[in-house]
């Protein structure tokens, strides 16, 4: 049995620091900026048809997929995640929503 939770929805993240994306002229951040749309569009792709075709194997092998409630999911582990993060994370966290 599988719980579809969508906790996991990508494997492609792009990070740069402020600092080092500020040191770029405005037409090389431009691009590094569209670059990572581009990356993010083209694995998000490449990660739907590739969960379909395991959703295809797994159900074909026996497993069952449960449909999960993700909000309330969503809810819950947000508060585990909040409760292991120390306060320098927690401070980063913060940061980085506002």
């Amino acid at each position: 049995c599988i719980n579809m939770t969508a906790h996991v929805r990508s494997w492609i993240y792009v990070v740069i620091g402020e600092v080092k994306l500020n040191s770029m002229p405005p037409e090389l951040q431009a691009i590094v900026k569209q670059a990572a749309v581009d990356m993010q569009t083209y694995e998000n792709e490449l990660f739907l048809a590739e969960e379909e075709k395991l959703k295809e194997k797994l159900t074909k092998a026996g497993m069952t997929l449960v449909d999960s409630d993700q909000k309330a999911f969503a809810e819950i582990a947000k508060v585990a995640v909040m409760e292991s993060l120390t306060a320098e994370q927690k401070a980063l966290l913060e940061k980085i929503k506002n």
